[in-house]
């Protein structure tokens, strides 16, 4: 079976440029600020080189106690966690901006697949911080990068909480909006669209938010920080590309599908988070999923879309906390 390597060029970035450690926009940066505050919460950031990897990424840290790294999905950045970190306080939440997002620095796919890259980005993470073992909260892609990693590194991970369908389990779907994603013409026109409040709503409700959710729950600052990040960093430059890569119209290419096999062999105690409106996969989607996964248990939020904590963040935030033992 040949591995799936992402072709990611390397070129200067033309869309804002943000490499780690570099002054970021300054809109962006009060813009992220801004959405924080709602939270009332100010995390402190340091840059952490993976020099193996020819890469810098850029980690935000909020609470004090045992630590949970999350790991967001794409195209996004760590600051999506915001709404539920407050819920998190008795735990040391550490989160990551994933390489190519947000204001961590671009990734050469090209170097190795991307399973093996999640692996040695989070490890290097860890190293740094000198954690020997983690909590893991992931979403979406990021939700991929937390079983590949617990997975390949079962020792260094203690509990793990999946939000939402994680990228490639069987059965995944692929909704209409990630399609045109991935059509080579309509994509580019959508990448190089201005990104705008409007837009990002759109985007949400395609991923099972629905309308009182995106226009009352989720607060401006949320929306103010997504259109800055996608407008001030190579964000959705950088995930379009690799989206394009793994996936196509018809689907997640099988090398990359998460296999029965796989799951069934995972040894860490899972919890399940999932909205039963996800476009990705919903309550049938959930139970098949946990049904595979040993050691596993699964709620469903009614009406929940694939970002299921934005829902409701203070029950995402209770129910990661109850599960990791707060």
């Amino acid at each position: 079976m040949t591995a799936i390597v992402v072709e990611h060029k390397t070129a200067p970035v033309t869309r804002g440029g943000v490499l780690a450690g570099s002054p970021a926009p300054t809109a962006y940066r009060r813009a992220e600020a801004d959405l924080w505050r709602r939270y009332g919460v100010a995390p402190a950031e340091q840059i952490i080189p993976l020099d193996d990897l020819q890469l810098r990424v850029r980690v935000q840290e909020a609470g004090e106690g045992d630590p949970v790294l999350f790991i967001h999905g794409g195209p996004n950045g760590g600051s999506t966690f915001a709404p539920m970190i407050p819920g998190m306080r008795r735990r040391r939440s550490l989160i990551l901006d994933r390489p190519g997002c947000g204001l961590s620095g671009p990734v050469d796919y090209r170097r190795m697949p991307v399973r093996q890259l999640a692996a040695k980005v989070v490890d290097g993470v860890l190293d740094h911080l000198e954690i020997d073992r983690i909590d893991l909260v992931g979403s979406s892609f990021g939700g991929a990068w937390a079983l590949w990693f617990a997975l390949a590194r079962p020792a260094r991970v203690r509990r793990l909480v999946l939000l939402g369908v994680p990228a490639f389990v069987p059965g995944m779907a692929i909704p209409g909006f990630m399609r045109m994603i991935c059509t080579p013409v309509l994509g580019r026109v959508i990448a190089a669209m201005p990104p705008s409040v409007g837009g990002s709503k759109w985007i949400h409700r395609q991923m099972g938010h629905g309308a009182d959710v995106v226009n009352g729950t989720i607060p401006a600052e949320y929306w103010d920080w997504g259109v800055r990040l996608m407008a001030d960093t190579d964000t959705m430059a950088n995930d379009t590309r690799v989206i394009r890569q793994v996936v196509t119209r018809r689907g997640v290419h099988p090398e990359l599908t998460f296999t029965p096999a796989e799951l069934r062999s995972l040894a860490v105690p899972t919890l399940l988070y999932w909205g039963a409106a996800d476009t990705f996969g919903g309550a049938e989607l959930a139970r098949s999923t946990a049904e595979l996964i040993p050691r596993s248990e699964l709620e469903i939020v009614a009406n929940g879309g694939h970002l299921p904590w934005l829902d409701d963040p203070d029950r995402a935030a209770r129910s990661a906390s109850a599960f990791l033992g707060v």
